[in-house]
């Protein structure tokens, strides 16, 4: 699940929970269900770019079987990815293994992007102490054996 890497934390901000829900979500925004029709051929084009391994995975998937410690981050008005339909929040059935799961609304019309940033277009302050503070707790954790 880590392809070889060791991963103490991750934090995702309105992250997509598979790469094939990446690709259908906008293909069927635009020509509705009948894009499906192409689902197989997707998944075979998206295993030729990522390996069978990656694209058989969800987010919310790994997360559940590696017990990685995560902070998931979702914009409440992202159109880009819904939050109730294509984001890892959507798909995570035990938050056990989850840090945190605030929500953040903007005054940003793109929440998608927006939320990296405050009204006045500066970094969201809020956010990146968040995960600063995430990650500093996840790393003495690791270092404590915990």
């Amino acid at each position: 699940l880590h392809f070889g890497h060791d991963i103490t934390a991750v934090a995702s901000v309105n992250g997509i929970n598979s790469a094939m829900e990446g690709v259908m979500m906008p293909a069927a925004k635009v020509v509705g269900n009948i894009a499906y029709t192409n689902y197989p051929l997707l998944w075979l084009y998206q295993i030729s770019l990522f390996g069978v391994e990656a694209v058989n995975i969800s987010a919310a998937q790994a997360l559940e079987e590696s017990k990685t410690p995560a902070l998931i981050i979702h914009s409440a008005e992202d159109e880009i990815v819904p939050i109730n339909r294509f984001s890892i929040v959507s798909h995570v059935e035990n938050t056990e293994y989850l840090t945190e799961i605030p929500e953040y609304d903007t005054d940003n019309k793109d929440s998608h992007a927006g939320i990296l940033f405050d009204k006045d277009g500066k970094a969201n302050k809020e956010l990146f102490e968040t995960v600063t503070h995430f990650f500093e707790k996840a790393a003495k954790a690791a270092e404590n054996g915990e």
